[in-house]
């Protein structure tokens, strides 16, 4: 977040502090299209029948503006990252309301330290077969499927959540890794080697290329 950026921030904030809502609902409007991202990416499936993304964020933001009394700057943390902190909490919520602990997927992680619900192993796989572009991919995306889900329930769960926070949250490295607890340099790191292992055990072995 940017100097300006911070200087909005808090502004509303103050004002908000005063009685002045306007300042704020603003400022909250600028962070909806992120914040609708998250929840699309990390809504269990079965919710996605019941209850619209929209709404989540919606109830998000209205529960932060209540709650900006309990909101303090931290260096580690921006105020979007609260914000998302929020809206992953309304969704596990509605999760627990609507589907309850039991009719969970099991293949969901959580994540390691926020609590933020991890992305489905379905959800994750269509995410990646969607941004193939090739004709080719395309026509191989059914066949693909199957093999890309068992890879992904067998990455490590932290190179899962950095390939989610980076390429389909589009969090920054700072971000990324203040979600993680770690540098945003460890975080540019670990998210390289994530994609590299995910493409090298997608990647035919011999036996494979010998049948075709």
């Amino acid at each position: 977040m940017n100097a300006e950026h911070e200087r909005d921030v808090d502004a509303a904030i103050r004002a908000a502090r005063t009685g002045d809502n306007r300042p704020l609902g603003d400022l909250l409007q600028g962070y909806r299209r992120r914040l609708r991202r998250m929840v699309d990416i990390r809504m269990d499936p079965k919710l996605r029948a019941r209850v619209d993304g929209s709404d989540v964020v919606q109830e998000a933001l209205v529960e932060a503006t209540a709650r900006i009394d309990d909101y303090r700057p931290r260096h580690d943390h921006s105020f979007f990252l609260w914000l998302r902190f929020l809206t992953a909490q309304k969704l596990k919520q509605l999760e627990r309301m609507h589907l309850g602990t039991a009719k969970r997927d099991a293949r969901r992680d959580h994540h390691l330290a926020s609590g933020v619900p991890g992305v489905s192993s379905v959800v994750f796989a269509n995410l990646l077969l969607d941004s193939a572009t090739s004709p080719t991919r395309a026509v191989a995306r059914e066949e693909d499927r199957l093999r890309l889900l068992a890879v992904i329930e067998s990455m490590d769960e932290t190179d899962r959540e950095i390939l989610a926070l980076r390429y389909f949250e589009n969090l920054s490295s700072t971000e990324a890794g203040q979600v993680l607890g770690i540098t945003a340099n460890a975080a540019s790191v670990r998210a390289v080697r994530a994609l590299r292992k995910l493409t090298e055990r997608m990647r035919p072995d011999d036996s494979d290329a010998e049948s075709a």
